[in-house]
């Protein structure tokens, strides 16, 4: 459990349910910024091996060696960066069912954090795309009556899902028996006070 949701219990709140990432999504980010690299790298190394009458062999590897520079700016930066932000995302996201709340906190750049009481969550929904499917992740939603928070890359989407419906049921279930307690006691406090 992270620091984050540590930090955030309550007193007599215990977790139910902890979702787990995928580490799929960063590993394809990653895979992709490497065989971006090596292309480049290939490209370059065979524009370094052409020969072309009238232009000096030194003046075609100054050619492959800016290639070369461009390659790796251009790579770092569509594929480089957007692993980097995707793999603090990944170490930087928990979602949490405790037994009276979801607890949850995503984003590096721009944070999003959930804690939402059980009978403030309206809605719970997962869906998930071709790679999604392949590898076995989703996006999981939380709809509550402020905002929809989304999670990516979560496994097992519809079991934690699950535990949330049964959570908020037995939540539903504990307060009405409190609910009908307080009644009875007010209750017998009114017979009391009518029998005197």
């Amino acid at each position: 459990m992270s620091k984050y949701v540590e930090n955030n219990l309550n007193r007599n709140e215990q977790v139910v349910s902890k979702v787990k990432l995928n580490p799929v999504m960063i590993i394809l980010w990653w895979v992709l910024f490497v065989v971006a690299l090596i292309i480049g790298f290939v490209v370059a190394n065979n524009i370094a091996s052409i020969t072309i009458d009238g232009i000096a062999a030194s003046d075609i590897k100054e050619i492959a060696s800016g290639y070369r520079t461009v390659t790796s700016i251009f790579v770092s930066v569509v594929f480089g960066i957007p692993a980097i932000v995707k793999t603090v995302n990944f170490f930087k996201t928990d979602l949490v069912l405790t037994n009276k709340r979801v607890v949850g906190r995503t984003g590096v750049l721009k944070l999003h954090t959930l804690d939402a009481p059980l009978n403030k969550i309206q809605n719970v929904s997962f869906s998930c795309g071709l790679f999604g499917r392949i590898f076995g992740f989703q996006t999981v939603k939380i709809s509550t009556a402020a905002d929809v928070f989304g999670f990516k890359g979560v496994m097992k989407a519809n079991e934690f899902k699950q535990a949330v419906m049964n959570q908020i049921e037995l939540y539903e279930e504990e307060r009405a028996r409190e609910q009908a307690k307080e009644f009875a006691n007010a209750m017998a406090g009114v017979n009391s006070v009518d029998k005197n």
